[in-house]
């Protein structure tokens, strides 16, 4: 019998009994090639698997047991008002053409709700994005934009959760608790952001900003009502992770955190 989401998702490694709870938008790509080099493949190799999502999806199949209280349990959060906006620009204006990208049952419905014709590539904007996820119960998202909180909502604790802004310092910790080395050598690729704020950002379509240099940094995607409403949708990732709706967090030292 296959374990419920989010349990179903968790990566277990049984031989340095430790269990990892991946989220999407939160470095995981980095993270997953982390977790195999602990399984025992080497990066350049003619083994490493070319791409490692769809890999540790397949290996998940058929693996679902209980996972013993004495595993290591982690997972990685990020600021939620981050995160959203990492998710439009990959999934809306980076890679609108993948025929399965879970951007397109959002722009349809949102192009049927405006009563106009559904344009791909022509996308929709950021406040259009949002408001449609406020429309709609946390669970019933993908999940590259559900609430991180929902994704630790297991019946085992959480052992250590650290934070994408912390990162390097937090994997140190977590590896050191392992008893492994960690190498800083695995990243996925950064979208080109800017420096600088852009005005009119949560209203420019994803063709728009396709056509840009560099991304506009991510606090440019909020005006005062668009922050306050997407902090208001994803409050209960700001209490129970310690960020704050100014897209600033709390000093943080990954922690022991119970579910």
């Amino acid at each position: 019998m296959t374990d419920p989401w989010p349990a179903s998702s968790y990566l277990v490694n049984d031989k340095l009994r430790f269990v990892y709870c991946p989220i999407p938008k939160v470095a995981s790509s980095s993270l997953k090639q982390w977790f195999l080099t602990t399984l025992g493949f080497e990066p350049g190799r003619s083994d490493w698997p070319e791409r490692p999502h769809e890999y540790l999806f397949e290996w998940l199949r058929g693996r679902s047991k209980a996972i013993p209280d004495s595993y290591l349990s982690f997972a990685f959060v990020r600021d939620p008002r981050r995160r959203l906006v990492s998710a439009f620009l990959q999934k809306f204006v980076v890679r609108w053409d993948v025929s399965e990208s879970p951007a397109r049952p959002v722009i349809r419905e949102i192009c049927d709700t405006l009563h106009r014709p559904v344009d791909y590539a022509q996308g929709v904007s950021f406040r259009s994005f949002v408001k449609y996820i406020v429309s709609r119960a946390p669970m019933e998202l993908d999940v590259h934009w559900r609430p991180q909180h929902l994704f630790l909502a297991s019946p085992k604790a959480i052992d250590f959760v650290g934070q994408v802004e912390s990162f390097d310092a937090d994997m140190l910790l977590l590896t050191r608790r392992l008893g492994i080395k960690y190498s800083q050598s695995f990243r996925a690729l950064q979208l080109p952001y800017s420096s600088a704020m852009m005005e009119g950002a949560p209203d420019m379509t994803a063709g728009q900003l396709r056509r840009l240099n560099a991304f506009p940094v991510w606090r440019s995607f909020y005006d005062d009502e668009l922050l306050a409403v997407v902090s208001d949708y994803y409050s209960a990732d700001d209490r129970r992770f310690g960020y704050v709706a100014n897209g600033c967090h709390t000093a943080h030292t990954a922690a022991v955190l119970s579910c």
